[in-house]
């Protein structure tokens, strides 16, 4: 049931034509490592915070905002004192947006991610260990580096570094779905 809903939500993605635009992977990996201990000053900070945190770091890193209604999938843009776009700061619509805007893909192996590409985990409904995974994005991380043994990754909710293995063998129950994200 969970890859079949998986299934129908990206199968009904369209491809949106995408402004060009240069995805600096490193500036968004600079921003990881200044903010993921304290949050930036310059936007709002969510209870659960983390796809927040991916989405200043992908800014950051170029990616150029789409504005529009803040429900619809098809816009990405943070905005203040009014709300921020869903796919700003949920982590299943992010996920959607990358594919449908065209900045990314998902990749079945987490070997082929670099620094400045993000993760999705599926925790579950309850999002503690072992994880039970239910088929649907709830958390997202930003990769810093990928040494080819373990990726090392930041996130917010809680703020922390961590390697992937360790959140893997933690969390063993749960899904993860990597992105690369094109330059």
């Amino acid at each position: 049931m969970q890859k079949l809903k998986r299934i129908i939500i990206l199968s009904s993605l369209t491809l949106l034509s995408s402004a060009a635009f240069s995805y600096n992977r490193w500036a968004a990996v600079d921003y990881a490592w200044r903010y993921v201990w304290s949050p930036s000053p310059h936007y709002r900070q969510y209870p659960a915070d983390c796809t927040n945190f991916v989405s200043q770091c992908l800014r950051a890193g170029g990616w150029r905002q789409v504005y529009g209604r803040h429900r619809d999938p098809n816009f990405w843009y943070y905005n203040w004192p009014g709300p921020a776009s869903y796919t700003w700061s949920e982590a299943m619509s992010l996920e959607s947006f990358i594919t449908r805007s065209g900045r990314g893909r998902l990749v079945n192996d987490w070997r082929q991610l670099q620094p400045g590409d993000v993760i999705f985990a599926d925790w579950g409904p309850d999002a503690i260990a072992p994880g039970i995974a239910d088929g649907w994005s709830d958390h997202a991380m930003i990769v810093l580096s990928n040494n080819g043994r373990d990726i090392l990754y930041a996130q917010h909710t809680s703020n922390k570094v961590r390697t992937l293995s360790s959140v893997q063998a933690e969390m063993y129950r749960s899904r993860f779905w990597y992105y690369k994200l094109f330059d």
